[in-house]
């Protein structure tokens, strides 16, 4: 998946991601159904730090009746801080949190009768497993031991991405195009203005300029190199699923091939 070579006849192809489960019902479980019809896959909130079993159990039947991938989304188990706190020790305590989490995901995946496609990690667990070795070969063991055959989802360019493949478990490189990036190619952090991109047409072409051509313009206007296999669309703005429908519609029209990372041992 990703970006080919110029004058390839191979069609791109793209995965649409979206965060899922964390938004309080009835307005929020409605938008992550109106999601499902333009996304090829969702991040489900196991619990830690939003999500409910039921909630779960009912977007996995959701995704099983649409196709859409269904994929767990585990944190630090902190439900007030929204999984921003940090487990006391390492790996004892992160490996219950993660190992709870991950058998949520399965059970509810089972119930519906489909399989988990993918393991995305959220917020701080997600930027701890690029900064911090420990948490990042604990989160994958898990993974392989809980969740086998499944796609892990990390950074473009990262670690997360780089470990995993290293340990032969398929990755996924992820792209934001609803967020600004800075200069260093991280993410502008989300609490200064101009983080979250809520025009649908300029969350388009960023998505394929990163598709296509492998960069991202800063707010300098400068360029930097970012990898585009899935794109991340943030689901807690109003504007959300209009965005999800822009960006679906426009990738289609110029021919880019959007569809769920697979099963590694085929059938999702």
């Amino acid at each position: 998946m990703g970006k080919v070579r110029a004058g390839s006849a191979q069609m791109i192809r793209v995965d649409i991601n979206a965060d899922s489960g964390e938004l309080p019902p009835p307005d929020g479980l409605a938008s992550d159904i109106a999601m499902l019809e333009y996304v090829t896959s969702v991040n489900v909130a196991c619990g830690g730090h939003a999500g409910s079993r039921d909630r779960m159990l009912l977007l996995a039947r959701e995704c099983r009746k649409t196709g859409t991938a269904f994929g767990a989304h585990p944190s630090f188990e902190d439900r007030i801080g929204f999984g921003r706190i940090r487990p006391a020790t390492i790996p004892a305590e992160l490996r219950q949190q993660l190992q709870r989490q991950l058998a949520l995901a399965n059970a509810a995946a089972t119930a519906a009768g489909i399989r988990v496609s993918h393991v995305k990690p959220h917020g701080a667990l997600y930027h701890e497993a690029e900064q911090n070795p420990s948490v990042r070969e604990l989160l994958l063991e898990v993974i392989r031991e809980t969740c086998p055959d499944t796609t892990v989802i990390g950074l473009g360019g990262g670690k997360l991405v780089e470990s995993a493949r290293s340990r032969t478990m398929t990755a996924y490189e992820e792209f934001f195009p609803d967020r600004a990036y800075v200069a260093d190619g991280n993410l502008k952090a989300r609490n200064l203005p101009g983080a979250l991109i809520t025009d649908p047409e300029e969350v388009l072409q960023r998505a394929i300029e990163a598709i296509r051509f492998g960069r991202v313009r800063t707010g300098s206007g400068s360029a930097v190199s970012v990898r585009a296999e899935t794109l991340c669309l943030h689901g807690d703005h109003k504007g959300a699923v209009l965005t999800a429908q822009h960006l679906r519609r426009g990738l289609e029209k110029a021919k880019i091939c959007v569809t769920a990372p697979p099963l590694t041992n085929g059938r999702r």
